[in-house]
């Protein structure tokens, strides 16, 4: 959340142990109370966490693109002798894809150029201005 400069309003996760504790029981088989720290974190922000219907695959199909696109770009191209070398690759990886990757559906231009624009039309979405983003970029080295 200290990343993006726009209030995050809406997530939507599917129904993973990873995100929600809804649907798993405790060890004595009734339905746990627990609040997920995922959910809580959301409450705490004030943002509304959707969850996808069980079994709709076709919701996770953008996520899985992404995550395919990912892959694609760092994992099944390159092998890492240890985790930090990956967590760089995986950085560099996002920083090119933010502010150097053009999108066909943001019409040609980087995410990091939506946003700006987004930011110039409605800036009372915005807790801070995108300009800070550039620190990320120049952290990189630029790609």
């Amino acid at each position: 959340m200290e990343f993006y400069p726009f209030k995050i309003e809406k997530i939507l996760t599917d129904n993973g142990r990873e995100f929600t504790l809804n649907g798993f029981k405790n060890r004595w088989g009734t339905q746990t109370k627990t609040i997920h720290p995922f959910e809580q974190l959301c409450r705490e922000h004030e943002i509304e966490h959707r969850k996808t219907r069980p079994y709709t695959p076709q919701t996770n199909g953008m996520v899985e693109r992404t995550n395919g696109l990912i892959k694609e770009n760092t994992t099944k191209q390159h092998r890492y002798q240890n985790a930090g070398q990956m967590k760089d690759d995986l950085r560099c990886w996002f920083i090119h894809y933010t502010f150097y990757r053009r999108h066909r559906r943001l019409g040609r231009i980087t995410p990091y150029e939506a946003v700006c624009q987004w930011y110039q039309k409605q800036p009372e979405l915005f807790p801070k201005e995108p300009a800070h983003l550039l620190t990320y970029r120049s952290q990189s080295g630029g790609t």
